[in-house]
């Protein structure tokens, strides 16, 4: 079950065990000496060393977030299919991608006129994309699709500004339905 561990030299034993010892006999059995090295090498060389026992001097613990009116600070939002550098290289997922979308509350959606499915530009019209509202997303915040097609230019916990994007051509069209009970 555990593998044969014999002639191998020390630096590639995974563990020290022996069949009939129990574990600190066992290490025993491996070392040229008591206490010593194992035969056929050491494990490795030592990366930390020792400290002295005094406390490294720990960086200042930023200010707490506050929302800033008019700003909002953008936030990489991860998706399964395409956030990461490989898989929207691979033909079958590649269908799955979306184009990338900024996420705010319905308090910012309200604040910048817009609604879900309509365009917002990010910082004088850099760059533009599709609105989704979550209410999930914290006050001040704005959670971008990262890695998907035209957030390439975003850079995370900046602050930015956004406004309604008076020409943005919506992806699906929005409908309007009613179940008004007219009857014909």
């Amino acid at each position: 079950m555990e593998g044969l561990n014999r002639a191998q030299p020390g630096a590639l034993l995974p563990y020290v065990w022996a069949p009939g010892w129990n574990s600190n006999q066992s290490l025993h059995k491996f070392q040229a000496e008591v206490g010593g090295h194992l035969q056929g090498g050491t494990a490795g060389a030592r990366l930390l060393q020792a400290g002295n026992g005094v406390a490294p001097e720990l960086p200042a613990i930023p200010m707490a977030f506050q929302p800033e009116p008019g700003h909002w600070q953008l936030v990489p939002v991860q998706r399964i299919f395409g956030s990461d550098e490989l898989s929207a290289l691979s033909p079958g997922i590649a269908d799955l991608v979306e184009p990338g979308y900024l996420e705010i509350n319905s308090q910012a959606a309200s604040e910048l006129g817009v609604k879900e499915g309509d365009g917002v530009e990010v910082d004088d019209s850099r760059t533009t994309l599709e609105v989704r509202v979550n209410d999930t997303v914290a006050a001040g915040c704005a959670g971008y699709s990262a890695g998907l097609a035209g957030t390439q230019d975003l850079v995370p916990m900046t602050r930015v500004s956004l406004r309604c994007a008076r020409d943005w051509q919506r992806r699906t069209p929005e409908l309007i339905g009613t179940d008004g009970g007219g009857h014909d």
